[in-house]
């Protein structure tokens, strides 16, 4: 299990993947965007969808858990509070919430973050 800080914005999971192998996770806890609090899932607030390509992955939520292969951000994997994937590359694991990349100041709280393989 890692503690998954939302003011970074890189957390090494300390977990190294295989491509094309499955994994398993689960995420528990909440972190907080300024005034809004939320789980791994993230959020979504129609007065900010002016603003959601400025999001490190503009296609998920702000503030959702997102894994990345070796800090390449070619194939991000959208996480939830639990679930699994296929990884995309072999290499370390890296998790950040899912924000503006200039907006992690204001961010606090941490989550706790378990991932295992599937088989």
């Amino acid at each position: 299990m890692v503690t998954v800080d939302s003011r970074l914005k890189w957390n090494d999971t300390g977990t190294d993947l295989i491509q094309g192998k499955q994994y398993r996770y689960r995420a528990t806890g909440s972190w907080q965007d300024w005034y809004i609090v939320c789980d791994v899932n993230g959020y979504s607030r129609w007065m900010l969808w002016l603003f959601g390509w400025m999001r490190r992955v503009p296609v998920a939520h702000w503030f959702q858990l997102i894994g990345v292969v070796d800090k390449a951000m070619s194939h991000p994997i959208r996480m939830g509070t639990e679930g699994t994937f296929t990884a995309p590359a072999s290499g370390r694991l890296w998790v950040f919430a899912n924000d503006a990349a200039f907006a992690y100041g204001n961010n606090t709280g941490t989550i706790e973050l378990q991932v295992w393989s599937a088989d």
